[in-house]
């Protein structure tokens, strides 16, 4: 039995080093441990910039880059993202996605 990164139900169809390893390097749960629960985005931030802010982490998070671990992210695959992304949401909203994704 295991204990994946954002939940505490066991699962049984791996060990718990796999469960762990696959949630935690998926860049999704980089993005909300390194912004959403940050005392500077918690703490810091005024409410409206939290909720721009967070427009642009949910629209990363919900992408299909986020699937993937952080170590294996190259410059191509960025720039094929922002411009997926510029595409639905506009200019602003592509350059912010590689923005947030060069903290990371």
């Amino acid at each position: 039995m295991s204990v994946s990164c954002d939940a505490s139900k066991p699962t049984a169809s791996a060990t718990a080093p796999e469960v762990k390893k696959q949630a935690c390097n998926e860049i999704r749960h980089d993005v909300h441990a390194q912004f959403l629960g940050h005392p500077d985005f918690t703490q810091g931030r005024k409410p409206g910039t939290q909720i721009s802010y967070r427009v642009m982490i949910d629209i990363l998070r919900e992408s299909p880059i986020a699937r993937g671990p952080l170590a294996g992210l190259k410059p191509d695959h960025v720039s094929h993202h922002c411009n997926e992304i510029e595409k639905e949401h506009g200019h602003s909203r592509g350059d912010y996605q590689a923005l947030i994704l060069s903290v990371l």
